[in-house]
């Protein structure tokens, strides 16, 4: 989408940072599943949007990566299979009885 809209993809869009953005928007969300990582990516852009305007309310914020960090441990830890993913099984186990 990107290449199509400004006719040219420059090298920085492969950095590691986006392709770790990617990855997290698609783990979080949930892998295996279409609307996971388009929820994933909303949640990540929230988050990372939210913690970076606390970094100006005060100074313990301005290591708001280490947050970001705990959130997502949190995240997989509560949600193995993403977000999306253990919201499925969780139907599914409770339609099945």
């Amino acid at each position: 989408m990107y290449a199509l809209s400004i006719k040219f993809v420059n090298t920085s869009v492969f950095a590691v940072d986006k392709t770790v953005d990617a990855l997290l928007m698609t783990i979080v969300g949930g892998v295996g599943t279409l609307f996971g990582p388009l929820l994933g990516s909303v949640i990540i852009q929230y988050a990372h949007d939210s913690l970076t305007e606390l970094a100006k309310v005060h100074w313990i914020f301005e290591r708001w990566l280490i947050l970001f960090g705990i959130i997502y441990i949190l995240i997989v830890m509560f949600f193995p299979k993403g977000i999306v993913g253990t919201i499925q099984e969780k139907w599914a186990a409770r339609g099945g009885k």
